[in-house]
């Protein structure tokens, strides 16, 4: 897998080439909110690297790859968490150069990171029983490497928060048993939603007002309630009244829009946005899948007035105000590779190229098809604002 950012022009520079050459993962390389910064995990271990080009001299022994919610940027770019080498967390900072490690935690009673996110300055991770549904536990780390108990003992399979792009987020998305919450990443307390637990993706509104909630099979949740399957738009005022934006129960990933107003979401095959100030939620299909040309990621620029998407071995941008989508650059042909994983960088655009277009394409239908409802983190490309 290497890592190129590509101008309007189509001219593309390679930034860095992670040890899953020719093999499939969504975390090898992680931008940071401003697209300034990656994280990517060489053959040696993990190096932070300056999009600009250059080199940072900044290496960290290779740990095992986790899911994408294992590498998380603080809200102002400052510092980047991730779980390395026996199921450590390092938290990096990257204001100084070299970056140096500013924080280590590693958990305790037998549990290993399994997602990480920020509230404030602080570091919040969940930590979960290695291969078992015992209890987990959710734990706030101070920058000064305080630990808090936030929930713990309890059956915690999945935490989703907003991207740490405020210092006051403080609130996430959480299945507790079987049924979903909101956490106060602060306290520790939970408000129950009436809706299943068992989602296979989630995402937070700018104002945090509103979810995307996309579930693969219709779940019921414990003690009665809304039962969805598909994509379904749900208001926090009112959990209980989700209204379905799509019955398409193969979503992939979902996103809101920076201002909120429009949602997109994908499944391998097709890329739909819909207006959410229309009384009908219509949706209009952007892209489809073609000759084998899978859709693989979906990114909005800071502003919200266009996204781009990687298809195949292709990238796109689209506008929302024109409705134009146009073609940004081509790798080669499908058989050469593919691109994924698109995030901005100031005007340009970044991108992960896989050099094995049908081992990838085989191993995302096999991790498809394993993806367990309570699990939103198999499987599934990320992207997002």
């Amino acid at each position: 897998m290497s890592v190129y950012r590509v101008d309007r022009e189509g001219d593309a520079l390679r930034l860095s080439a992670s040890f899953m050459e020719g093999g499939w993962t969504w975390s090898a390389a992680t931008a940071s909110h401003d697209g300034r910064a990656l994280l990517v995990h060489v053959v040696d271990g993990f190096q932070v690297l300056p999009v600009a080009g250059g080199r940072w001299p900044f290496r960290r022994d290779p740990g095992r790859l986790l899911p994408p919610r294992s590498v998380a940027w603080r809200h102002d770019d400052a510092r980047v968490a991730f779980v390395g080498e026996r199921g450590q967390v390092v938290v990096v900072d990257v204001t100084t150069r070299p970056p140096r490690v500013a924080l280590t935690y590693t958990p305790v009673d037998g549990l290993l990171p399994a997602e990480l996110t920020w509230t404030g300055d602080a570091l919040v991770v969940l930590e979960r029983p290695h291969r078992t549904d015992g209890p987990a536990a959710l734990r706030r780390v101070e920058p000064n490497g305080r630990v808090h108990d936030l929930l713990v003992g309890r059956r915690t399979r999945a935490l989703i928060a907003p991207d740490a792009l405020r210092a006051d987020d403080h609130l996430a998305l959480a299945t507790l048993h079987d049924t979903l919450a909101v956490v106060d990443l602060a306290t520790g307390e939970t408000r129950p939603l009436p809706l299943a637990g068992g989602l296979t993706g989630a995402d937070w509104s700018p104002d945090r007002r509103r979810l995307l909630l996309s579930y693969r099979w219709p779940l019921l949740p414990q003690g009665g309630g809304a039962q969805v399957a598909g994509l379904a738009l749900v208001d926090l005022a009112d959990p209980g009244s989700p209204r379905l934006l799509d019955e398409d129960s193969g979503v992939l990933t979902e996103w809101f829009s920076p201002d909120g107003r429009r949602a997109v979401w994908a499944t391998a095959w097709c890329l739909k946005v819909a207006d959410l100030d229309a009384p009908d939620l219509r949706a209009t299909v952007i892209a489809e899948g073609a000759d084998g040309a899978l859709l693989t990621g979906v990114r909005f620029d800071p502003g919200g007035a266009r996204f781009a998407f990687t298809r195949g071995n292709e990238v796109f941008v689209h506008d929302l105000a024109t409705g134009e989508t146009r073609p940004w650059a081509r790798f080669g042909t499908l058989d050469q590779g593919f691109v994924a994983e698109p995030r901005w960088a100031g005007d340009q655009v970044l991108v992960s190229h896989f050099a094995d277009a049908e081992r990838v394409r085989r191993d995302m239908f096999r991790r498809m098809s394993e993806s367990h409802p309570h699990d939103p983190t198999l499987g599934r490309p990320r992207g997002g604002r």
